[in-house]
């Protein structure tokens, strides 16, 4: 099972998503949470952000691959 913190998960994307989809679940996610008038608003926003930055760069996004927790 992937970790709590699998980017892919935080912006509900396949490990297969194209940049697009990513890019897309990114801005979606993202505008929810900028308009949603909750408390864990800026902890939310910092782990789209987090996520995006690594699955938005093709570098990135193949380390994290490697090394990232395969599902049994």
């Amino acid at each position: 099972m992937p970790a709590a913190n699998d980017h892919y998960d935080t912006l509900q994307v396949s490990p297969r998503a194209c940049p697009e989809v990513v890019q897309a679940a990114f801005e979606v996610l993202r505008e929810q949470v900028l308009v949603a008038d909750a408390s864990d608003g800026p902890s939310e926003l910092a782990r789209l952000n987090a996520a995006h930055a690594v699955l938005s760069d093709p570098a990135r996004r193949a380390a994290y691959d490697e090394h990232r927790p395969r599902a049994s």
